[in-house]
């Protein structure tokens, strides 16, 4: 207990400087460690209640060659677990030891170093027969950032707002170690923000949607049938000041800029697709002039992060699925505002942890692969964890009532060679290369100003895969009509 309030101290020292707009938020490292460690006893609980799903990971011993394993790297592996284990339920691990810390008044980068601190303390003590997995601390720290921050800001949004039950319910929904906080040891906060006809804040710019929908798809132009559609889009500035009059020259701090972003389709046979994707800001410079009337731009330019989780089953062909890590990359956005006319252009590029299905198992490759001698996530589940990158750039109009909106991505991704959990038994460590291009339009109409918006979505995906020297292409077109809120 004394270690862990002592790391977290020094996150607090470290990281309270670069925190974005959570004044509110007292400072309490002691208590943060307190529930840290109930956060690991709780897991250990399951861990131990669990024993035919986690004893299966059992290679070493409490004992000094296998201490002397881990100590020397030798037991520092990529473990074999299936996907929605290491996709999921590592990066939702993170996620909760790093709303601990935020929720207790440490910034971005003292959670940060917290999260790191517990998952380091699991992996090594928690799980101590199992070999220290390199993906587990690579999600459970990275994911807890990219995850835990766009979800706090949006908790501490709608703290700022009218205080009424539907914004505490949501506070407490995005940022539930805050909520719980302040109702067990309540504290004078700041007035909140001054607030629009709906109750939400208006010093913090943002954009709140919920939408339902139907549609239809194709899967290498056959008809994959009809679905149904329910999504939540958010896009939160809590850096004050932005799209409001005047000049600035401002430094954004982590989590000043967010996205969050998570739709399903679902389809007779249950959700044949969905995604959960988040954007956050690590640091920036924003550059601002608007006159009184709105009229002007500004250009932010920096670097952010993100994460994102992409799934496709179909009934006539095996699944299709992703997690990628967006560790650092360049983050830009430029916009204009002239009378009813809004312009916005967002780019980013990262570089990329992954796990990704190898889609070159479906070819010709596949038929050549040998899975006896495979490394264990591939030979198991079908997937291997690489590194890549992705750019992607988003382009949006609003005109009065309407608004269109374009963009693309692009992702690149190569297998990582070695260091398996079974790399002493594998005879082949074969080199994946899978992409990914997704090209989206978009049209909407809101009637009267209203929150009331009607939209058509067109998407187009190509994916691509190579294994054992033979590639394999994939491309599903969807459209989709929605209906929904904007607020």
């Amino acid at each position: 207990m004394r270690v862990m309030r002592s790391i977290l101290i020094l996150a607090m020292v470290s990281g309270h400087a670069l925190a974005v707009e959570d004044e509110s938020v007292s400072v309490h490292p002691g208590r943060a460690a307190v529930e840290m460690v109930g956060a690991l006893a709780v897991g250990t609980a399951w861990y131990y209640r669990n024993l035919d799903f986690n004893s299966r990971d059992w290679d070493l011993h409490w004992d000094w060659p296998s201490w002397r394993r881990k100590l020397t790297f030798d037991a520092v592996r990529f473990d074999s677990n299936d996907f929605e284990t290491n996709a999921v339920g590592h990066s939702r691990a993170g996620t909760i030891y790093y709303q601990i810390a935020r929720g207790n008044g440490l910034g971005a980068p003292g959670a940060l170093a917290a999260d790191l601190a517990a998952t380091l303390t699991w992996e090594f003590f928690g799980e101590y027969r199992e070999m220290v997995s390199i993906n587990d601390i690579g999600v459970n720290t990275i994911g807890g950032f990219t995850i835990g921050e766009p979800l706090f800001q949006l908790g501490l949004f709608f703290r700022r707002s009218a205080p009424n039950q539907m914004n505490g319910a949501l506070a407490a929904m995005f940022a539930p170690a805050l909520a719980v906080n302040d109702w067990v040891s309540p504290e004078k906060r700041p007035p909140a923000d001054a607030v629009d006809d709906w109750g939400f804040s208006r010093e913090r710019w943002h954009r709140l949607a919920l939408s339902v929908g139907a549609g239809n798809g194709y899967l290498d132009e056959q008809n994959t049938g009809t679905h149904a559609l329910l999504g939540l889009d958010s896009e939160l500035v809590m850096h004050r000041g932005f799209a409001r009059a005047g000049r600035r020259n401002d430094w954004v701090g982590p989590g000043g800029w967010s996205s969050i972003v998570t739709w399903a389709r679902f389809g007779r046979g249950g959700v044949p697709a969905g995604e959960f994707r988040t954007s956050t800001l690590v640091v920036g410079r924003l550059l601002q002039d608007l006159g009184p009337t709105g009229r002007g731009g500004w250009a932010l330019i920096g670097l952010g992060s993100g994460f994102e989780y992409w799934r496709r089953e179909w009934a006539q062909s095996s699944p299709d699925f992703l997690a990628r890590l967006g560790v650092l990359g360049p983050h830009v956005e430029l916009g204009a505002r002239k009378g009813p006319f809004l312009v916005r252009l967002v780019g980013d590029a990262v570089f990329d942890l992954a796990m990704v299905r190898a889609l070159g198992l479906d070819g010709t490759g596949g038929t050549r692969f040998d899975p006896t001698t495979a490394r264990g996530t591939l030979r198991d589940h079908g997937y291997y964890f690489g590194l890549g990158y992705t750019a992607s750039a988003r382009l949006t109009a609003e005109v009065a009532n309407l608004d269109l909106g374009a963009a693309v991505q692009w992702d690149h991704f190569s297998s990582v060679e070695g260091h398996d959990r079974y790399q002493e038994e594998i005879a082949d460590d074969l080199h994946l290369v899978d992409e990914r291009l997704a090209l989206r339009g978009t049209f909407g109409f809101r009637p009267y100003g209203s929150p009331l918006r009607f939209g058509l979505t067109g998407e187009r995906t190509m994916r691509y895969g190579r294994l054992a020297g033979f590639g394999f292409e994939r491309v599903e077109f969807i459209g989709t009509t929605t209906a929904g809120l904007t607020f």
